[in-house]
């Protein structure tokens, strides 16, 4: 019985582990004039047709430059095939308070994430809690 019992145990927590890790590796975020510049890698075995990002945006003095929240998210409806690195490139001009601002070197992305990721056999992958973000930019 106590045999059966493990067995059970070890063939579900694999499927779990499997089920619960990250198809993804964001290898670059930063803001580059304007624009929340993210690098995401495919890490699984087939291919995406749809990406949905959300991190915060702030200012040089950690507060939040933007008209509302400071939350963003943006979805992408974009290959990307499997061991591929695609750039998505978001705007920012719509969030921020003050869209003619000059001067973007101060703006920076925290908890970075994939919030949705959508494969071409209409499977669906998500994190809503963002179990996989990135606690800063990285390059």
């Amino acid at each position: 019985m106590i045999l059966v019992f493990f067995s059970c145990a070890l063939l579900c927590g694999c499927a779990t582990a499997k089920r619960f890790s990250c198809p993804y590796e964001i290898t670059s975020s930063k803001v580059i004039e304007k624009e929340a510049v993210l690098h995401v890698v495919n890490l699984q075995d087939i291919a995406f047709s749809h990406i949905t990002f959300s991190f915060l945006i702030y200012d040089g003095d950690g507060s939040n430059p933007c008209l509302g929240s400071n939350c963003v998210v943006c979805s992408f409806e974009q290959r990307l095939d499997v061991g591929e690195m695609g750039e998505f490139r978001i705007p920012l001009d719509e969030y921020l308070v003050d869209a003619a601002m000059e001067d973007t070197s101060e703006l920076f992305i925290k908890y970075v994430y994939v919030q949705e990721i959508r494969y071409i056999d209409k499977k669906v992958w998500r994190d809503s809690f963002g179990m996989f973000a990135l606690q800063d930019e990285c390059e």
